[in-house]
């Protein structure tokens, strides 16, 4: 009875770390994304959403070519320090769109504009029918990115918007060095068959949970890189294989989820925290790999526990020995 009572308190306690856990790793991905949103709504509010630069992009969709240019160099003239700004927080996109969709300036690759993206970025289709903010995760031609998309409008009249972008990958590095972690990017295969095309196909390669691709970003200068220096690629290789069967389900309801794996006497635990896209829909995982001393010591608790009460039931069997013992020389 006594081992039955010590291994429920032991399961209780490992539920509690691992709900501990999960909530932890929440509050520091939604803390990054808050912090880029609140950066990139400062830059709207105070820098882009201003007379001056409205009415310089009002008539972008309805000038000759010659005019566009012409808009087009004042925009980055205007605003090129923003860029350089903004990088330094990690933003690796600063992106004007006309009001029908295309491509006005990119300050990333500004000699490159007049291609339709709706075609292949849900985000435009949505705020150019919508005409309202939008964020969350989107693939791109090359690199997928968690995305800030802010209307434009000129005396109540749409006139475009404007995108501030942060690579995924850099994103979750920048998670990976504040929780001593490995972050896999797990994105599901349905909505990658969708917006695959060649340029990006080969950055999704197969993973072990079923229905999901593993994102190698080409940014990341090996496939063998790692997060933290407590975990390489054999023991992710070996967490991997223990989480093969794991369900990762599109319901909201079911999608905060974490397992504790052993490996080599170290207790490990994978976390899947879920990545929503630009149309608010459950369409990746970041798949957090961190050793976790919580269940070694818990464990380690439980066992002293045993070895406590062992103890003590045998002192008691001691005693009630010399205690019969006694009683029987005295007879």
């Amino acid at each position: 009875i006594i081992i039955v009572s010590l291994s429920h308190d032991k399961n209780k306690e490992l539920d509690l770390s691992k709900s501990r856990e999960l909530e932890q790793l929440d509050n520091i991905y939604h803390g990054l994304i808050d912090s880029y949103r609140d950066f990139s709504t400062a830059i709207y509010d105070n820098i882009i959403y201003q007379p001056k630069i409205l009415e310089l992009i009002k008539d972008y969709s309805i000038v000759d070519t010659t005019e566009q240019a012409i808009i087009r160099e004042k925009l980055k003239n205007d605003l090129d320090f923003v860029y350089e700004v903004i990088k330094l927080k990690n933003f690796g996109v600063f992106h004007f769109h006309t009001k029908n969709g295309e491509s006005m300036l990119r300050f990333h690759k500004s000699e490159k504009f007049g291609d339709d993206l709706k075609g292949f970025r849900q985000s435009i289709k949505n705020i150019t029918v919508n005409k309202k903010y939008y964020e969350g995760f989107e693939e791109g031609r090359i690199i997928n990115s968690y995305r800030f998309l802010f209307p434009l409008f000129y005396e109540n009249e749409y006139i475009g918007s404007v995108e501030m972008s942060i690579s995924m990958y850099d994103l979750l590095q920048e998670m990976e060095s504040s929780t001593e972690s490995h972050i896999d990017l797990l994105v599901n295969k349905e909505y990658i068959k969708r917006i695959i095309n060649e340029s990006t196909k080969k950055y999704y390669q197969a993973s072990p949970f079923p229905g999901y691709y593993t994102y190698i970003s080409p940014l990341i200068e090996s496939n063998d890189s790692v997060g933290h220096e407590s975990l390489n690629i054999e023991t992710l290789k070996n967490l991997n294989f223990q989480s093969k069967n794991v369900a990762l389900s599109l319901d909201d309801e079911t999608n905060h989820i974490n397992h504790i794996y052993s490996y080599k006497k170290a207790e490990y635990i994978v976390s899947y925290l879920p990545i929503y896209n630009v149309s608010n829909l459950l369409i990746a995982y970041a798949a957090v790999y961190s050793k976790f001393p919580e269940a070694e010591e818990i464990d380690s608790s439980f066992w002293l526990s045993i070895y406590r009460y062992a103890l003590i039931n045998l002192l008691l069997i001691i005693i009630f020995f010399i205690i019969i013992s006694g009683r029987s020389k005295a007879i």
